[in-house]
């Protein structure tokens, strides 16, 4: 089966690169230098845990009580900036926080996780040297590139890895390890990093990235056909890789223009089932890293949307189209939107594999998207009584569309989905609750409940499910 986006570069925003790396670096405070100093083989896995998995020795029914504090103190704290920073507060919003104990709505619950280890379907690791200076060792990082004391931890004792995904990474480790080639996360690594994707199914997906810098095309191709060898004749195959892939990168970031994402073995893709429908995974793919909780999320968020009977669905940042043909089937029709080219002929393939046909796809920005939408009359979009399920990720979306959905009057209920209600998100969520004004137009919406699903157990994290109406 052709994809689309075989032929497309590894197309993600530097802010996007970042988090991705984020998720496999260790970042401590600002005693970051004490701890790497104080680290040994002994207590390394303890000083990695209690940043990764910090909660993972508490009984999960505690873990839930501590993220249903956190969710319900950044309820209150969205309402007091509104109240006191934007000084945007009105009658009913200051009743609705009296009544919920300061909070811009009620919290129902946290939705814990059918599952409490071993959850993650996509891991990422990179290379360095450990704690006692060896080098190629495959990991996490505890410190900063910048302080000059990064070292590396082996994640095998992390309880949200699963065994399989620990398997691989020590074949990583003994690829790594034989490899002629320098391995190392900073700018002067030819192997930077691995990336792990699995499915219920037992489908693999394994790709490795590379800086060829230094290389010559010769020994590229070396490079190319050594890892191949490994994994499909080599050792490396006793751990059933299905799709093998080498990022080549000319640049310490990835980004538009100095990256070939090169399939060698095995499928092009991996497949996932979610709530009964199936799912093509790539390379670039954003896919839900806890498959059954997703479930959970996204039986809630069809649920919300039929207590407000939403016929339109705007499934905005749409990416392969995961979200929007998960609730295709509480609505009459679909609207997913995203500025990526890739992800858009990703997500129509999504739709035909389901055989979902009231979903359309839209490529382009998507304030501008709507505001054409709303123009043209799209499809009877007018009409129709229209939600938008809105689920940014930590980098929020930009305030241009914020404004854009305020300014709407065609759209009646969002549902904000947040893994981190900070920063840009938070922004977010007060922008659509704050009352009109010079700079933001169009009726401002309430906050009618909130709840959270709990998708990372053993972490301080989770999804928070925001239903907006007005």
């Amino acid at each position: 089966m052709k994809l689309a986006w075989k032929s497309q570069t590894f197309f993600i925003y530097r802010s996007l690169i970042r988090l991705e790396l984020s998720r496999c670096t260790v970042y401590t405070p600002a005693n970051t230098k004490s701890r790497v100093e104080k680290l040994t083989e002994e207590n390394q896995y303890k000083s990695l845990s209690d940043v990764v998995t910090p909660l993972e020795h508490r009984p999960y029914n505690d873990q839930l009580k501590t993220k249903e504090f956190l969710m319900r103190r950044a309820l209150k704290k969205i309402y007091n900036i509104i109240k006191d920073h934007r000084k945007g507060s009105t009658a009913q919003l200051d009743e609705i926080a009296n009544q919920s104990n300061g909070q811009i709505c009620p919290f129902l619950e946290v939705k814990p996780s059918p599952v409490i280890n071993g959850y993650r379907n996509k891991n990422s690791v990179n290379f360095g040297k450990d704690v006692n200076g060896n080098e190629k060792t495959v990991g996490y990082s505890i410190g900063r590139h910048k302080d000059q004391n990064m070292v590396f931890a082996k994640p095998y004792l992390l309880p949200n890895i699963s065994d399989q995904h620990k398997n691989i990474i020590k074949s990583v480790q003994e690829y790594i390890g034989q490899s002629c080639f320098h391995a190392d996360s900073s700018i002067h690594g030819i192997w930077r990093s691995a990336v792990i994707r699995s499915t219920k199914h037992g489908e693999i997906m394994l790709w490795f990235v590379l800086n060829p810098y230094s290389l010559s095309q010769e020994e590229l191709e070396h490079a190319k056909s050594e890892l191949k060898d490994y994994y499909s004749t080599g050792p490396g195959r006793l751990v059933g890789v299905t799709s093998l892939y080498l990022q080549v990168c000319k640049g310490f970031i990835p980004r538009l223009g100095n990256t070939e994402t090169i399939h060698l073995s095995g499928t092009e893709y991996i497949t996932e089932e979610l709530n009964g429908k199936k799912f093509i995974i790539a390379p670039e793919s954003f896919f839900q890293v806890n498959t059954p909780a997703a479930e959970v999320l996204f039986k809630t968020i069809g649920e919300l949307l039929v207590e407000k009977s939403t016929s339109n669905l705007l499934d905005v940042g749409c990416g392969t189209g995961t979200i929007g043909i998960l609730l295709s089937d509480y609505v009459s029709h679909v609207y997913g939107i995203d500025v990526m080219p890739s992800a858009i002929e990703c997500a129509k393939e999504n739709a035909k594999l389901n055989d979902t046909k009231n979903i359309e796809f839209i490529c382009g920005m998507a304030h501008r998207t709507l505001k054409q939408m709303i123009e043209d009359n799209h499809s009877g979009l007018r009409l129709d009584n229209v939600g938008a399920i809105l689920n940014p990720g930590r980098v929020g979306l930009n305030k241009k569309f914020i404004y854009a959905l305020r300014s709407c009057p065609e759209v009646k209920h969002i549902i904000y989905v947040s893994c981190k209600p900070a920063g840009n998100a938070l922004r977010n969520i007060v922008d659509l609750l704050v009352p009109e004004d010079e700079v933001i137009q169009g009726k401002c919406f309430r906050a009618e409940k909130a709840l959270a699903v709990d998708m990372f157990p053993h972490t301080r994290h989770c999804e928070l499910v925001i239903s907006l109406v007005r």
